[in-house]
């Protein structure tokens, strides 16, 4: 009896010291996924200076990114399974095909890329309805009269708000598509109109303050087609501070969190499989 005390005393702290191990093995992936996606955004910024450079630099990339792989191997195996691995590398290619669409050259489709991803970490959105709604807001971009410059103003302008929301991470997914088709169509009302309303009550306080309008007012103006696309565009980007103000008040919850990691970890599994062809 007595053994069978001990034994289970020290299974318990073995198991204890293995959750400890897992938990910082953990953090160090987190803190290594950052490091790896500055120095692929380095790598990036470089190549574009001089296309002559390219072998030179993907070798080195090739190089560090094999060394980084093998260092933190252990912690991803601990985190990750192999098909959500799988899936973050699909994310990010869907991610990049969706940019690809809207650009017309290699610089433009950096930039773009780059902001995209920007402005998912910085609402704490999901990078796939993120790139999304980018990608339809700038595929009317002519229509709108807006440059790339706006089009990703607008698009963080959106994602923050809805972040300010309070809603939840699948909530906010499914009102950014909705809002995206709208833009597509040319006026939000019917089905995209409610889902805003309903699902991202900041967002739609945004328009209506941008409109000059009380925000119960929004329905009936859906109804009458008089919500096109473009005076939603102008109307949101012209409550740019005041939507940044209300994002910078909001608390920082678990799932926001967590969706920065999954983002990162898109980016860092995207790339790797972009760059080894693992």
């Amino acid at each position: 009896m007595h053994e069978t005390r001990e034994s289970g005393f020290f299974y318990a702290r073995r198991k204890s010291m293995a959750s400890r191990s897992l938990g910082t093995l953990t953090l160090d992936l987190i803190a290594r996924i950052g490091g790896f996606q500055q120095g692929m955004d380095q790598a990036a910024r470089s190549t574009q200076r001089s296309m002559g450079q390219v072998a030179r630099h993907a070798e080195s990339a090739s190089a560090s990114v094999a060394g980084s792989f093998k260092t933190i191997a252990g912690a991803a195996a601990a985190f990750f399974s192999a098909q959500q691995v799988v899936e973050y590398s699909q994310t990010w290619v869907g991610v990049q095909n969706r940019i690809k669409q809207v650009s017309e050259t290699f610089d433009e489709f950096s930039r773009q890329s780059s902001a995209v991803f920007s402005i998912a970490q910085n609402s704490q959105s999901s990078l796939e309805a993120t790139a999304e709604l980018y990608q339809r807001i700038a595929a009317s971009s002519g229509q709108l009269g807006a440059t790339q410059e706006k089009v990703a103003q607008v698009t963080q302008n959106i994602s923050k708000a809805m972040s300010a929301s309070g809603v939840s991470a699948e909530a906010a997914q499914g009102a950014l598509v909705q809002l995206g088709q709208a833009f597509a169509s040319g006026v939000l009302r019917g089905q995209e109109l409610n889902s805003v309303l309903e699902q991202a009550p900041g967002l739609a306080q945004a328009i209506a303050d941008g409109l000059g309008v009380a925000r119960e007012s929004l329905r009936s103006m859906g109804e009458a087609g008089k919500l096109t696309s473009k005076e939603v565009f102008s109307a949101i980007l012209s409550q740019t501070r005041s939507i940044d103000d209300a994002f910078a008040r909001s608390q920082t919850t678990v799932s926001g969190a967590f969706q920065v990691m999954e983002n990162s970890a898109a980016k860092f599994f995207g790339t790797l499989d972009e760059t080894l062809g693992i």
